[in-house]
């Protein structure tokens, strides 16, 4: 019992703390120019071979690819909070996990409005709902082959 509860937690816990993560990634540490500057200096280490790609091409892709793997996760750890931190349904849960990764990505764009250096676009929304619509629609076919594999198969005869 007090697993389940400390279970139950955790799963909150974990959500909310990456909620944070991205809130820090929406900060000036992490303007364009700050991320271009660490993948350069990356890119210039002597051991790696020369891509030959434009490092501005590069750290457009990483950024975006960043968005859609930011509320991917989030989406994951967000069902897990709705399924074993507050028990809800698998379907609920689903609505409520895509719901709330929506609402939280257009504030973290809107929030990004304020913030010097940083801008705010709907195609960055729209990754944030991809990744999480990628992670939820994932769920859903898991969820159900599993109710598929694990539900009694129903015969019937003919008299």
């Amino acid at each position: 019992m007090e697993t389940q509860i400390r279970g139950r937690w955790l799963a909150i816990f974990a959500m909310f703390a990456w909620m944070a993560v991205i809130f820090q990634f929406s900060t000036q540490l992490w303007t364009s120019a700050h991320t271009k500057a660490i993948l350069e200096m990356l890119l210039s280490a002597p051991f790696l071979p020369d891509l030959g790609a434009s490092s501005d091409r590069l750290n457009f892709v990483i950024r975006k690819a960043a968005h859609f793997t930011e509320y991917a996760v989030l989406a994951g750890v967000g069902y897990g909070a709705a399924v074993l931190g507050f028990q809800k349904a698998v379907t609920r849960s689903l609505q409520l996990t895509l719901a709330g990764t929506i609402l939280f990505a257009i504030s973290d764009e809107w929030h990004q409005l304020f913030v010097p250096g940083r801008t705010s676009t709907p195609k960055d929304v729209c990754l944030d709902i991809a990744g999480a619509c990628f992670v939820v629609v994932a769920i859903a076919i898991w969820q159900q082959r599993k109710q598929v594999v694990t539900s009694p198969i129903e015969s019937t005869t003919e008299d």
